[in-house]
């Protein structure tokens, strides 16, 4: 029998990689699983030290707020979260100072009252937060027969702190969260300053009587707080007439001497602001003439960049053309000396037999003239207008002409032949400089060959 020895090696060999491989696989997933538990268990140690420390931070801000409180209430405090509920009952017990006054539950007399003995510092005021609109304001108490865990508020109140009849209902969905209010016992200085704002800007022209309004109106309340607004009526008409009762709101803009007060047996200056209306519409008129001035700033200051970048652009044209013209005479020069060096001697004894005196016009009016012998060479004539004043920035397309009968000398023609040769053998020759286009524009012309 023959037995594969090599076969039963390798699949021994594969085997075994492969439980190895399996091995490692399972080593690494214990090591993952190891470390998410090791970051889940810091996870939640850090989330729970966060709870701790944030407990720990509102009981040391509670023990804080309570302290200041025992100071500021001569040794009285009390605090708690009540869900608020509409309450009509001052109202209906005829009281007038109706608008602040709340109804708390039986617990905080016995906590005020009868272990804490708050009544013996007079009228009990509170201070009520709204903790999700962080509005907050003040009131008096009406008694105490709310249902524990509630506080009964005047729609005035509710008002004040972002909320309304509907908001504070107990809600059909089981799991909403109904708003809630911090109710804080809280002494209160009288005051002696209050300065209101109206929204609308109708307040005064409407109201005839504003002293009297506001007077009728605070004789509905105990307190004010910085951020109320008061819904006042002008019963009276702004005219005295049967025109409809007019609702006005005012906003309490600051107090004196703190941002709560009692208004309890005060003398209370009242300073009236311009209204909401008023100042938005001043300050949008404000805002548009600084728009009108910023555009017209914007205006002048595009105008005087766009006059300095012309004047700029102006003063590099003219550096340019100053630099050009610098360059152009200079060229103009270096040719003039370029030709004078190349201008044969003058022939010694003047005008002598076999010399030729040569005059020549440019077109801006200048002469120039020199004595050549005849067997001078025809191109130094060119020279010679090039050694001229005249400044022909470098322009070759231009002839000699004389005049009778005319004759035309080009400069191409004029290589290698001397004066003689050219027909300039004459004591004198008068010339005159033609440029090509005047030369074309003549009927006729003589070339000479």
């Amino acid at each position: 029998m023959d037995v594969d020895f090599d076969a039963a090696a390798a699949r021994f060999s594969k085997e075994n990689k492969k439980r190895q491989e399996i091995d490692k696989r399972k080593a690494q997933k214990e090591r993952e699983e190891k470390r998410m538990q090791q970051l889940r268990a810091a996870r939640w140690e850090a989330e729970a030290k966060e709870r701790r420390d944030a407990e720990a931070a509102r009981l040391a801000a509670e023990a804080a707020a309570k302290e200041a409180d025992l100071e500021r209430n001569k040794g009285v405090a009390h605090v708690q979260t009540l869900l608020p509920v509409l309450s009509t009952a001052a109202e209906a017990k005829g009281i007038r100072r109706r608008a602040d006054k709340i109804a708390l539950p039986r617990s905080w007399e016995r906590t005020l009252i009868d272990t804490q003995q708050a009544s013996k510092h007079g009228q009990l005021y509170f201070e009520l937060n709204n903790p999700k609109t962080g509005r907050t304001t003040s009131a008096s108490i009406l008694d105490f027969s709310a249902a524990e865990g509630t506080v009964g508020l005047p729609i005035e109140l509710l008002g004040n702190l972002g909320l309304t009849p509907e908001t504070i209902q107990i809600p059909v969905d089981p799991y909403a969260v109904r708003p809630s209010v911090t109710v804080r016992y809280k002494q209160l200085k009288r005051g002696t300053f209050a300065k209101v704002q109206p929204v609308s800007a109708a307040f005064a022209a409407d109201v005839g009587d504003v002293k009297s309004l506001l007077e009728r109106e605070l004789h509905f309340r105990t307190t004010l707080s910085v951020g109320d607004e008061l819904k006042v009526s002008d019963e009276d008409g702004a005219l005295g007439t049967f025109a409809p009762v007019q609702t006005y709101a005012l906003r309490i803009i600051a107090l004196e001497p703190e941002e709560a007060v009692s208004i309890i047996d005060t003398d209370l200056e009242v300073d009236v602001l311009p209204s909401v209306e008023a100042e938005e519409k001043e300050k949008a008129e404000a805002d548009a003439a600084a728009a009108r001035q910023a555009a017209l700033d914007a205006q002048i200051k595009a105008q005087m960049e766009a006059a300095a970048a012309a004047e700029r652009a102006a003063a590099e044209k003219a550096a340019a053309e100053k630099a050009a013209a610098e360059q152009q005479q200079q060229a103009r020069q270096s040719r003039r000396e370029a030709a004078l060096a190349r201008l044969p001697a003058e022939p010694a004894g003047g005008e002598s037999v076999g010399t030729v005196r040569v005059q020549v016009r440019c077109p801006d009016g200048t002469r120039t003239a020199r004595s050549f012998a005849q067997t001078a060479d025809a191109w130094s004539l060119f020279d010679l207008v090039e050694a001229s004043g005249w400044p022909n920035e470098g322009n070759d397309g231009y002839v000699l002409v004389a005049s009778y009968p005319r004759r035309v000398f080009r400069r191409a023609e004029a290589e290698g032949k001397s004066l003689v040769d050219v027909g300039l053998s004459g004591k004198q020759e008068a010339l005159f400089v033609e440029l090509e286009q005047q030369e074309h524009e003549q009927s006729s012309s003589m070339d000479v060959s």
